[in-house]
């Protein structure tokens, strides 16, 4: 059931349809009338109406058979005059064509017959013979002779010569056939070449496409097939508004019934463009809803995309050719002719490919509706473009405005942290560094209440910060002098035996080295050098379990530093080697009895675990006295560089009881 109901139907499409039917039989309703009785659709009445009946009458002239061909039916004679009719080789819309023999010469012609139905009908009889004066008045090399006429048993004919070949339509069903650029080139030439003749003897030809150019294997072109061809001098037979050709290749001024030489160029160029395409330019359906739109067919699209090996100049001579507005086409197809053999020559073509701006102003006069609401989505971005750009330079002044105050403030607080600095270290006698070239465990002489004092200067770093940078981001001084504080305090508690409080100040340390999120091969190395830190300050506790998790979790993260690391870059790959092996000296040691930051195991332990010599002094070692007494035993923390080829341990086994490779020292 069709749910379109005629009251939901469009009234201009419902008057079309209307006015369609009555042209069909014969009985046309006037296009004033029906104006006149929808005043609200004038406009559209004016202008489709005449259109639908333009394209009615072009229908009509193909009415011999549903396929739109002509055909002779069983009532086919075997003979016409002088011509014995051998094979069928061809059919049109007005004519079939045959081979046939002429007997009186004993040679092949071709033979168009107008079939006995279309007698009856005079307009078709009188262009049937048209076509044959207009062909027969044309010598060319390209175009297709005719010899004579004849009427035999009813049937009008007229005589042309023989090709062996076929029409280009066959090479675009053929697969296996595909045209170099410059044999369809050498083509286009030929075709223009005939056409500029034709134009010039006043002839258009109107229905130029691939099944009327005829070749043969060498390429060599002929075109045929005068049946609707226009004397510009005269309008006897093609009356001016007669829409005849073949849609597909029609040249838009061609559908309303106008056409010039421009028309014929537009057809050749697309019948150009399907060779190398391989496709329709246009299909049927675009061109119907363009006609009933009343606006022009969609440009095919650009060749190069549907076939990147046409060359760039090609593609502008056929997209200059098939222009949809004809001022923009070549105007004779004498230029189209000379601009491809321009092509296949080498050399500078006449036309160029059309810049943007033109395309579009073509194009809004086409399409003026549209091209308005456009303008002035372009007004409205500009606009928003405009103000976007003040607030971007309002934004970029605010912006710097507030970089040079941050620099003020960052050189207020370097101030601040030199003098906080200067008074830490006064108090801690060089303690102060976050290096790796200090020995944990090996600090000067001080007391209980100067390392109070120190702790209670770690505030003031954080106060800076906080009071300098909102964002917390601080500087690279103030965040290395902090860490090299906290470090001191952490190392002069740990010294004093106040492990707990180290313990504290480390893992305060490491929340704010995560917090920071340094991925990089050096930050990994930082982060475990506190955790090992961090897990010998729990081993002083007898907390084994926590010290040996903490020093797992930095030789994980040294092992990520190394897969950061980049090879050529020898210290840092010397720094992370060592902290590697001081992880795993750290997890293999064990605190043994007596042991602690200011004393020693007895010799005795000491020579039971071999850490001693018979003389009762470390193997190797020299005795180091100074105020922190044996707690010069502590794991050491040095940098690679202090250490020589073979000494790859702590600085305390630096002259130790093991070789690098880890096997004791013969004696």
């Amino acid at each position: 059931m069709d749910s379109e109901t005629p009251s939901k139907r469009n009234p201009v499409e419902s008057i079309a349809s209307e006015y369609a039917e009555s042209v069909r039989s014969g009985k046309r309703l006037s296009v004033d009338s029906l104006a006149e009785a929808n005043p609200e659709h004038e406009s559209a009445i004016r202008d489709l109406l005449p259109v639908i009946e333009k394209l009615e009458q072009a229908r009509q002239t193909h009415i011999q058979r549903p396929s739109g061909l002509a055909t002779l039916g069983v009532s086919r004679p075997e003979r016409l005059g002088d011509f014995r009719l051998v094979r069928q080789i061809g059919r049109g819309g007005m004519g079939v064509v045959f081979e046939a023999v002429q007997k009186s010469l004993g040679r092949r012609v071709a033979l168009k017959v107008l079939p006995s139905s279309l007698l009856s009908n005079d307009e078709q009889l009188r262009r049937f013979e048209h076509e044959a004066r207009t062909a027969a008045a044309l010598h060319h090399t390209n175009i297709v002779p005719v010899f004579g006429v004849g009427q035999d048993q009813g049937f009008h004919y007229f005589v042309m010569q023989r090709i062996d070949g076929y029409g280009l339509d066959a090479l675009l069903l053929d697969p296996d056939r595909n045209l170099t650029p410059q044999q369809v080139a050498r083509l286009g030439v030929q075709s223009a070449s005939a056409l500029s003749y034709a134009h010039h003897q006043q002839v258009l030809h109107r229905d130029i496409k691939p099944a009327n150019l005829l070749v043969n294997d060498d390429l060599d072109l002929w075109i045929t097939d005068f049946g609707v061809a226009k004397a510009l001098e005269s309008e006897a037979v093609t009356r001016t508004g007669d829409v005849v050709g073949t849609l597909r290749y029609m040249a838009p001024e061609q559908v309303v019934g106008e056409s010039d030489v421009r028309s014929d160029i537009y057809s050749l160029g697309l019948t150009l463009y399907e060779l190398l395409a391989g496709r329709p330019a246009i299909d049927d359906s675009s061109i119907r809803q363009a006609i009933v739109a009343r606006r022009p067919a969609p440009s095919p699209p650009a060749l190069r995309q549907l076939n990147p090996h046409v060359p760039k100049d090609l593609e502008t001579i056929l997209h200059t050719a098939m222009s949809n507005d004809p001022a923009a086409r070549y105007q004779t197809a004498n230029a189209l002719e000379l601009d491809l053999v321009a092509f296949l020559e080498g050399t500078s073509i006449s036309v160029r490919r059309m810049p943007v701006w033109e395309r579009a102003h073509r194009w809004a006069k086409r399409n003026p509706a549209v091209a308005a609401l456009s303008m002035l989505s372009v007004l409205l971005l500009a606009s928003v473009a405009v103000l976007s750009s003040t607030g971007f330079i309002q934004l970029r002044a605010a912006f710097e405005r507030e970089q040079r105050n941050r620099q003020k403030t960052e050189q207020i607080a370097e101030v601040a942290v030199g003098t906080v600095d200067q008074i830490f270290r006064r108090f801690a006698g060089g303690m102060q560094s976050a290096d790796s070239d200090k020995e944990f465990g090996a600090a000067p002489a001080i007391s209980l209440e100067t390392a109070e004092l120190l702790e209670d200067l770690l505030p003031f770093y954080d106060e800076i910060d906080r009071l300098s940078f909102s964002d917390g981001g601080g500087t690279p001084q103030l965040q290395q002098s902090t860490a090299g504080a906290q470090t001191a305090v952490a190392e002069l508690h740990f010294n004093l035996g106040h492990y707990q409080r180290a313990i504290d100040t480390f893992e305060g340390m490491l929340k704010k080295e995560a917090a920071v999120d340094d991925n990089s091969s050096q930050g990994h190395v930082q982060l475990a050098m506190l955790r090992n830190r961090l897990g010998f300050a729990f081993r002083m506790l007898g907390e084994d379990d926590t010290a040996e998790r903490e020093h797992r979790l930095a030789l994980q993260m040294l092992k990520k530093g190394a897969s950061q690391m980049d090879p050529a870059d020898g210290i840092k790959s010397r720094s992370i080697r060592f902290e590697i092996a001081r992880t795993h000296y750290l997890l293999a040691m064990h605190v043994l009895p007596g042991m602690g930051p200011t004393a020693m195991p007895t010799v005795d332990v000491l020579r039971s675990t071999h850490f001693v010599g018979r003389s009762g002094l470390p193997r190797g070692a020299e005795p180091r006295l100074g105020p922190q007494g044996p707690g010069q035993f502590g794991p050491g923390q040095f940098g690679p560089e202090q250490l020589g080829p073979r000494q790859l341990g702590p600085r305390q086994m630096q002259r130790g009881p093991f070789r690098p490779e880890g096997r004791p020292r013969s004696r």
